[in-house]
This record gives structure tokens, C-alpha cells and sequence, in this order.
């Protein structure tokens, strides 16, 4: 299934976008990161931007579930101001906020086949968590890269995913406690690496600001007030995109492919200062 990452982005930083929409529309691209497949195909890129393959069947549970959890938060919330039961859906009607999710169940992008085909919650939260382990072999490789700078002694380094799984994996044979820690072997890591390789940039930059991923697992209680936390902190989300291009170029010119983001709206550009590789590290390349 394709999924415009740009136009995510698009939503989730439009202050005129309903807070409910943009919640849903985070908690979409969470999943499409981390289930990434590659690029779409240029020729079926109809609409442009930053657009990849992701799991199809994921990404409609994720959104399935994500609206129900809201409504259901905003239903135990009106419960608690004296609403009774029967009037929960009345009450919701009344707020754009769930009228416009609920319009989505019914008879909008969601529907309720989808409703009834969707992934039971905790499965999705132990399959995401799964891909979020596979995720952080991918930030680990692009840590490398990105503290790379190139050896006078073997100019031809680029200081790529091939380089940089060489020497983490060498490092975690000779050192009991290596740089970094990853829980899957070299083999399982070059994989990862060749799947998520579109969405490194943006994987690297959610690590370094924290609470963005892992997404906060859907069948929890607390789910909906954590997701419309994160929803509402439009500047620090403003702040990951303005970080973006500054990530991807430096990948870039480590042989990553990381396409441009591509806003509708100007994203004053942030730059970065990566640390540099520790000497110890440097010297098993």
C-alpha cells in the first residue's frame, strides 16, 4: 500500500486541521515508517512527495483502531460530565472533533468493513513493537553514517550501510560491551537496513527526539491521551521536519536514499551538528 509521507506531514503541522484528524493522521505515519517497504514505484506517484510502500493491511488496523480508541475516549469523557450511557453518540455528534471520525467509520475512507476486518489491538501492539526492534538497527546504522567523516588512508569509505554494519558487528565480537546494542545479527540488520534504507532519515530524527516512536500502543488505556499529547506538539513535530533535510543530505552523501519531504508549507531548515565517531570506533573501519 502506498502512503504519502509528505502529505502526512502536511496534516499533522496544519493548525486548521481538526486536533482528532491530525492524532489519526500521526498515528498513520508512526505505522508506515516502521512498516516501510521501499519506495513506491515513480510511475504509480501520481500525487508526489515523499511516497512508500507499507504494510497495507497494518496501516488500516492502525487507523481503524486509532479512531475507535478516540471516540471512546471522548465517550468516557462525557460519561464523567454526567452524560448517561445512552446518550454517548448524541454527545459526540455534538463535537466536530468525533463527528468528523465518526463520519469516517460510517461512510468514509474507514468504513465498517474495515471496522470488522481490523487487527485485534493487542496484536498490532506486539507487532509494532517487533518492528520498532528492527527499526532500531536501521537508527543505529544511520548514528553511524552520520559521525562518519572520510580516513585519508581509505578515501573510497563512503561511511554507508555496508561500512557501517562491518564495523559495528566486528565491534560487537571484539568488545563485551559494544557501541551499540542492537538485539538482531548482521545478516537480520542488512535487511532491515534494505527496507527501512527510505525512511532512516526520519527514523534517526524520531530517536533524537523522543516519545515520537514507538507509537504509543493502541490497545491501552492511556493510548488516546498519549497520541493527542503528541498530536497537539505541532512545534516540536515543526522542529523534526525543519531537521529533516539536514539528516537526509548528510545520508545522502553516505550512498542512503532518502527523497526530500516536500511541504506545502515553508519549513525554516535546522541544522544539526552530528557527533563524531569515537576514536575507538573509528579505528575498527
Amino acid at each position: 500500500m502506498r502512503f504519502n509521507v509528505s502529505r502526512a506531514f502536511n496534516v499533522i503541522l496544519d493548525p486548521d486541521v481538526l486536533l482528532y484528524r491530525r492524532a489519526v493522521t500521526l498515528y498513520e505515519l508512526q505505522v508506515a515508517i516502521l512498516s516501510c517497504s521501499g519506495l513506491a514505484s515513480t510511475t504509480q506517484k501520481k500525487s508526489g512527495g515523499f511516497v512508500i510502500k507499507a504494510d497495507g493491511r497494518l496501516l488500516r488496523s492502525a487507523r481503524v483502531l486509532a479512531t475507535l480508541q478516540l471516540l471512546q475516549h471522548d465517550a468516557d469523557r462525557h460519561d464523567k460530565d454526567g452524560v448517561r450511557n445512552e446518550f454517548k453518540l448524541i454527545a459526540l455528534i455534538a463535537k466536530r472533533d468525533s463527528l468528523e471520525l465518526i463520519s469516517d467509520v460510517v461512510f468514509g475512507r474507514i468504513g465498517l468493513e474495515r471496522v470488522r476486518y481490523a487487527r485485534r489491538p493487542r496484536d498490532l501492539s506486539l507487532e509494532l513493537q517487533q518492528l520498532n526492534i528492527e527499526a532500531d538497527c536501521v537508527v543505529a546504522l544511520a548514528d553511524f553514517s552520520l559521525g562518519f567523516t572520510p580516513l585519508a588512508s581509505r578515501p573510497r569509505k563512503k561511511g554507508g550501510i555496508t561500512t557501517a554494519l562491518d564495523t559495528i558487528y566486528l565491534d560487537r565480537e571484539l568488545n563485551p560491551e559494544p557501541f551499540y546494542l542492537l538485539e538482531r545479527g548482521k545478516d537480520s540488520a542488512r535487511n532491515y537496513a534494505r527496507r527501512l534504507q527510505p525512511v532512516s532519515a526520519l527514523l534517526w530524527i524520531f530517536d533524537q527526539f523522543r516519545g515520537f516512536l514507538p507509537p504509543p500502543q493502541v490497545h491501552t488505556k492511556p493510548f488516546a491521551r498519549r497520541l493527542l499529547s503528541l498530536a497537539r506538539r505541532q512545534v516540536r513535530l515543526g522542529r523534526i521536519a525543519a531537521s529533516y533535510e539536514c539528516v537526509a543530505g548528510q545520508l545522502r552523501q553516505r550512498g542512503y536514499k532518502c527523497p526530500p519531504l516536500e511541504l506545502n508549507r515553508r519549513v525554516e531548515p535546522q541544522t544539526i551538528d552530528f557527533e563524531p565517531l569515537p576514536e575507538q570506533l573509528r579505528s575498527l573501519i
